[in-house]
């Protein structure tokens, strides 16, 4: 009786180790309790917030991989679709996933970091100043610049961009300037 109890504890035990030593591969959110203000509103603003779907709330909390493509379709769609009171809280988690992409879905994120900026000049380089966001300047120059592939991509790029900047938020010229020299630099042709 008490070596049939002890084989069944020992199977318990090396099932549990064996469970505890397999990786998650995928991208989920990393220290997002650090996080205390986006936008000037507290975190919870975005989480309390009916608005905001439920899978977004769920991904910040690092309860999803970002990897999964509908998740990072909703995330990037969100982001794109939202009252501007929001960008923040969406943009933080696609940084996040920009941040931390690698192999096949680098291409994928190259595309959406490109569409952002041309959509959203200012609010893009506005969350330099963020202290909650932290944008990593080399993967979003380097995949921005990969997916334009030439010069005359890149040239309709930043025509779009600059007339966005020049019109609306004319401070961010200098950020802007620094930016589009390292996207240029970074071109496949």
């Amino acid at each position: 009786m008490f070596f049939g109890l002890l084989i069944i504890l020992s199977v318990g035990l090396f099932a549990q180790r064996s469970d505890s030593n397999k990786r998650v591969c995928g991208i989920f959110v990393k220290n997002a309790s650090r996080i205390n203000v986006l936008g000037g509103k507290s975190i919870y603003y975005y989480l309390n917030n009916q608005e905001i779907d439920l899978l977004t709330k769920s991904a910040f909390k690092g309860g999803l991989d970002l990897s999964n493509e509908k998740v990072y379709k909703t995330v990037f769609d969100s982001l794109l679709n939202c009252k501007n009171e929001f960008k923040p809280f969406y943009f933080c988690i696609f940084n996040e996933l920009v941040e931390r992409s690698e192999g096949e879905l680098k291409d994928k994120v190259a595309k959406e970091c490109t569409q952002f900026v041309k959509l959203f000049p200012c609010d893009f380089f506005n969350y330099f100043n963020e202290p909650d966001i932290s944008i990593n300047v080399v993967k979003w120059t380097t995949f921005i610049g990969k997916e334009l592939k030439d010069r005359n991509s890149f040239f309709e790029f930043k025509n779009s961009v600059d007339s966005e900047l020049k019109t609306i938020c004319p401070n961010l010229q200098d950020l802007w300037k620094s930016f589009q020299s390292e996207v240029r630099m970074c071109l496949v042709r």
